[in-house]
């Protein structure tokens, strides 16, 4: 049988090659947070024509299995569309922190004019049709087979190789080269398919613990494993350094963590022998590879480490940057619009524009903010009491989520479910400094691991590890 990613005449592999064209189209054009990219204009209309071309294939019983993800994201688009409805002026009046606007229009006797919740609508109706591309993730994981669900790691992983080509591209290229793709950038850093260094880092820290999970649920059995294995070695062998040229101390600090639950992953696997007091020691040939390219990785992490001229990671984890001096500086003002608009909200992608009437004398610079640079208060202020429910019950989902995974888990069979699980957790705590939900790309990223822990997993028990 050949190594083929797709087989035409089936089906399945059709199904999976709309999935990963839709995905690599995402991450291709939305590795950025601003909603005037112009690329924006290309990936939300086709994300809405992939999201009915899923619909059309899939069954009813294929979107019920994603459950509460895709309950939470249309309960989402819902409280996005009534923040845009206008509202008579007696009932808009009443909502908090609108005295500025009311007071504005009394002057220009605009008193009397419908509006809506949203402070910004013009940025609330782009938040809309952002949905569309974690929509349109979803339902394209909703159908496909268990098989090409479980395939999809590799191809992430593949997709932070291809960034981390990329990214030594642009470090060897001058400033403003071809090799970035968008126009607001950190020039000169390695931001490989994003916009922001941060969230590459973050992706790769993420591909750290999916390499590992990869190579740990490889098969002995499996004629292909060779070809695998290599895959996930090589893997590793990339991301370790990466993550240092990058320098993101986000990246650092999350890319360690799953540096050790992928050790967890492997200590656990077949890969190494089953006496207790010798599990340590490789039972294959390939347990051996992946010891190796952790050497290699890290021998070329620190050799990144000299060799780079820009700020590097252990720099920016020593020393304290202006972002972090800004990230202190701004709780106060962030929990000052916490406090105005955690009952209504101000509308969704509002957040920029109402920081304005907020920002402090102490805080005026050249430089604009346009996220609060944690997506939880950000919710808050933009969705008020909602986005509050919203968080509490997604983290109640989780609870359960991860008892029911514990419950169930296997000494010797690293669980998908798990590591999307981690893999969440890990993408939450990314989201208390940084806003990584606000990327189209990692949104999708996000939106298909929260599909994957939702997944029945005693079906994933009917696959042979061979096959994927």
């Amino acid at each position: 049988m050949k190594f083929a990613l797709f087989d035409w005449s089936n089906s399945d592999d059709r199904r999976f090659a709309l999935l990963i064209s839709f995905l690599v189209l995402v991450f291709l054009t939305g590795g950025g947070s601003r909603n005037d990219v112009q690329s924006l204009a290309i990936l939300q209309p086709l994300a809405f024509i992939f999201a009915a071309a899923g619909l059309i294939v899939a069954g009813k019983q294929q979107l019920k299995r994603l459950g509460l993800p895709l309950t939470l994201l249309a309960v989402l688009a819902a409280i996005v569309l009534l923040q845009l409805i206008p509202l008579p002026p007696t009932i808009w009046h009443m909502l908090p922190g609108r005295e500025p606007i009311i007071a504005s229009g009394e002057l220009l006797g605009l008193d009397n004019v419908w509006r809506p919740i949203s402070l910004s609508p013009a940025s609330t109706w782009s938040s809309l049709f952002f949905l569309a591309i974690p929509l349109a993730a979803m339902i394209l994981f909703a159908i496909q087979s268990r098989l090409h669900q479980r395939r999809l790691i590799g191809f992430f992983i593949g997709i932070a190789l291809a960034s981390s080509i990329l990214a030594i591209l642009q470090l060897s290229s001058p400033e403003g080269s071809v090799f970035y793709l968008y126009r607001v950038t950190n020039d000169g850093a390695a931001v490989g398919l994003f916009a922001n260094r941060n969230h590459h880092a973050m992706y790769l820290a993420c591909a750290i613990l999916m390499a590992f999970w990869y190579a740990a649920s490889l098969d002995k059995a499996d004629k292909h494993m060779a070809i695998k294995g290599v895959f996930a070695a090589v893997s590793l062998m990339v991301f370790l350094p990466m993550i240092f040229v990058i320098g993101s101390r986000a990246g650092l600090l999350l890319g360690f963590v799953c540096i050790v639950l992928g050790f967890y992953f492997i200590l656990r696997s077949e890969l190494f022998g089953k006496s207790r007091f010798l599990s340590w020691m490789p039972d294959s040939k390939f347990g051996v590879a992946i010891p190796i390219a952790l050497l290699l990785g890290f021998s070329l992490m620190a050799i990144a480490t000299q060799m780079t001229d820009n700020a590097t990671a252990l720099d920016r984890l020593i020393g304290q940057n202006s972002i972090d001096e800004l990230r202190i500086s701004l709780l106060p003002t962030l929990l000052e619009m916490v406090n105005e608009f955690w009952v209504i909200g101000a509308g969704f992608g509002s957040f920029e524009l109402v920081y304005k009437s907020f920002e402090p004398q102490s805080l005026l610079s050249t430089k604009y903010l346009n996220m609060a640079h944690n997506d939880l208060v950000q919710l808050i202020v933009e969705a008020g009491l909602a986005g509050i429910l919203l968080i509490v019950i997604f983290a109640i989902w989780l609870i359960t989520k991860s008892i029911d995974i514990a419950k169930s888990s296997t000494p010797k069979r690293p669980s998908r479910q798990l590591m999307s699980l981690l893999l969440i957790l890990i993408w939450g705590i990314a989201s208390l400094f940084d806003y990584p939900m606000r990327v189209p790309s990692l949104a999708a990223f996000f939106a298909i691991l929260c599909c994957m822990v939702a997944m029945n997993r005693s079906s994933d028990h009917r696959l042979s590890r061979k096959d994927y």
